[in-house]
């Protein structure tokens, strides 16, 4: 996966029903994604929120570290001309920027699609048409040749984002910008506007849209099915907590084994 391998932390504690019974109260109220990573961030800064090894040597990121990369991006993203609603491909293998980016994109309203990283140029330029997807992020340069050569015919596309520029540096597309520039824009709205990405998440509801997740298309042209927040909280987050008990009252370690595009990788 990239030189890295990405592992997250559960760190519920206490008796094992009162918690989930209080998280599904909120759910039920409407509360999204963003809400429950805010909330998490205040209670918890840090903790750790997952772990990424990257040439042999695994690094901590706090829930504090996580939210200031988060709000970063997704201001970044807005200065670039994000809009609620608008859809954000993502393409690459597990790696701190994809968790980043998804969550900045969640926080904003927008909503994030993951492409697997074995799809074919053919493939990644169905899924960005079908979607009319604003943002393509991708992990390094193996992504982006997978769709400069198309980009043209997809003016939907404004900006093309690169987790890891080492590769494209001789490359000239004025889509193209590097991750860390994105955030560099991020940070400088923040110091005109400290609240914007808290208001945001305050308008984010549970019946919202948060991400899609792709068919297989194997019986005809892969088809995008809409994943509200509400929808993973109850659906997967949830019931997989009220299956398996001690996820909530214990630390827990949950490695990221699957493309990050896939429904049951972002369950967790």
């Amino acid at each position: 996966m990239g030189g890295q391998c990405v592992e997250r932390q559960r760190t519920e504690s206490g008796n094992h029903n009162q918690p989930l019974a209080d998280a599904y109260r909120l759910i039920l109220t409407g509360k999204s994604i963003p809400f429950f990573f805010r909330e998490r961030v205040r209670e918890r800064p840090d903790d750790v929120a997952f772990r990424y090894k990257k040439y042999g040597i695994y690094n901590n990121v706090t829930w504090s570290e996580y939210w200031t990369e988060v709000e970063a991006f997704a201001l970044g993203l807005l200065t670039l001309g994000l809009e609620t609603k608008d859809l954000v491909a993502i393409m690459g293998d597990p790696c701190p920027e994809w968790f980043y980016a998804d969550l900045a994109i969640l926080c904003s309203g927008a909503i994030s699609f993951g492409i697997y990283s074995t799809s074919s140029p053919e493939e990644t330029r169905y899924a960005v048409e079908q979607t009319k997807a604003t943002f393509f992020l991708a992990e390094n340069q193996e992504y982006v040749d997978k769709i400069l050569p198309f980009a043209d015919s997809v003016p939907s596309v404004r900006k093309i984002v690169v987790f890891d520029t080492r590769a494209t540096f001789m490359y000239d597309d004025p889509r193209l910008i590097g991750f860390s520039d994105v955030q560099e824009m991020g940070r400088a709205r923040k110091k005109e506007n400290s609240a914007t990405l808290q208001n945001l998440i305050d308008k984010v509801q549970g019946e919202d849209p948060a991400f899609l997740v792709f068919t297989s298309g194997t019986s005809g042209p892969a088809k995008a099915a809409v994943i509200s927040h509400r929808n993973i909280l109850s659906s997967l987050v949830y019931a997989t907590s009220e299956t398996l008990p001690n996820l909530t009252g214990s630390k827990q370690r949950v490695v990221s084994h699957l493309s990050l595009a896939h429904i049951v990788e972002r369950a967790y």
